[in-house]
């Protein structure tokens, strides 16, 4: 595969994965929580999870605040072998890795399923 056409892939999985990601942010924001909602940023080669109160109100100054938004994962892409690898944050928000079965992973729906599925208890509590 020439240099050009693997840069392409690369730039067209990483879009994928953040169309995908999307999706799925909107999912659980209406499946886990009626007054949180999950977001994401990407970053070079990485997508953020956080975790964020909804807006408060402007009129009311103790709604006004909200904490900042928290950690819950972070998904690391290599380009080189196009895998994902999936990290969560510990109480300090300090990034760790995740050792999940078939991971690293060539597909982003397999590492956000991880997520979903929470059996360790790392991303939702």
């Amino acid at each position: 595969m020439s240099k050009g056409a693997r840069q392409t892939s690369q730039q067209q999985t990483f879009a994928d994965a953040l169309e995908l990601v999307a999706i799925v942010c909107d999912r659980w924001t209406r499946d886990f929580s009626d007054t949180t909602v999950i977001f994401s940023e990407s970053r070079g080669r990485s997508i953020t999870f956080r975790e964020a109160l909804p807006p408060g109100d402007p009129f009311n100054p103790l709604l006004a605040l909200r904490p900042a938004p928290l950690k819950i994962a972070q998904l690391r892409f290599d380009p080189t072998h196009l895998t994902w690898t999936l990290f969560w944050a510990n109480r300090s928000e300090r990034w760790l890795p995740y050792d999940g079965v078939g991971l690293p992973a060539s597909n982003v729906g397999y590492v956000l399923d991880i997520m979903t599925q929470d059996v360790d208890g790392c991303f939702w509590g």
